[in-house]
């Protein structure tokens, strides 16, 4: 996976993530969101609209990430209690935090129609990619 050199877009990045990878994880879908000290919001989507445009940040598996700083997982969303389902066809998802300042100011959700499409390498360029976002994409939303 080729990780940009240089700060990037969300919506470039949105863009180049679904050409690129989407074979490899089947169906890919991929929203970019903006937390904020209550409400977790959508910036830039992959090519549906998610379930959930914004959302409460002690929901879901973006909880686990904006908590932890750190990436939650789920490899089969179907015995997740945790997942939201924002999209029908999901079988897998990865959040990534997206750090600034210390605090994570956004997520990486990647979804795929596959159970188990998500292993160690992947998680890692993922994270890799999340690194090379930098905020601020717009204003910050008020809560």
């Amino acid at each position: 996976m080729i990780v940009p050199a240089v700060p990037v877009s969300l919506q470039v990045f949105c863009d180049l993530l679904r050409r690129d990878h989407g074979r490899l994880l089947g169906s890919a879908v991929l929203f970019a969101y903006v937390v904020g000290l209550d409400l977790v919001e959508q910036r830039k989507s992959g090519p549906g609209a998610p379930a959930y445009p914004s959302f409460a940040v002690t929901t879901g598996l973006t909880a686990d990430a904006v908590r932890t700083g750190a990436p939650a997982l789920s490899n089969d969303v179907s015995r997740d209690p945790q997942y939201l389902a924002n999209q029908s066809d999901s079988g897998s998802e990865l959040i990534v935090p997206i750090l600034a300042d210390g605090r994570v100011a956004g997520t990486l959700d990647v979804e795929s129609d596959r159970i188990g499409a998500f292993g160690g390498s992947s998680i890692l360029d993922y994270e890799r990619l999340a690194e090379a976002l930098r905020p601020p994409w717009d204003q910050p939303i008020q809560a």
